[in-house]
């Protein structure tokens, strides 16, 4: 590579800036390179995240619609219970007033 360099540059000048040019293009290129290799891996870790997110939303769900549905056996059964309670105390003392 050193050899070529020294012919090119007793070649001429216009040799030496096509070189030049070439370096600077493969500058370019390797920076190019380097900034999609750094997007990929933000993207890469964004899309990661999402599917956590994702996860931790579906389990959330899940749980939530269990204590709903807990609750929900807890307490209509208690409710209708109450309300049989209240209308027999109800009927009792409307038996107890005539």
């Amino acid at each position: 590579m050193q050899i070529q360099r020294e012919q090119i540059a007793e070649c001429g000048g216009v040799l030496k800036e096509i070189e030049t040019k070439l370096c600077e293009l493969r500058d370019f290129m390797r920076l190019q390179k380097m900034r999609l290799l750094e997007r990929d891996q933000r993207e890469s870790i964004a899309r990661q995240w999402k599917a956590l997110a994702l996860l931790l939303d579906r389990i959330f769900f899940i749980v939530y619609l269990v204590v709903i549905v807990a609750s929900l056996s807890y307490t209509i059964p208690t409710l209708t219970s109450l309300r049989s309670q209240y209308q027999s105390t109800v009927l009792d003392k409307a038996k107890g007033l005539t």
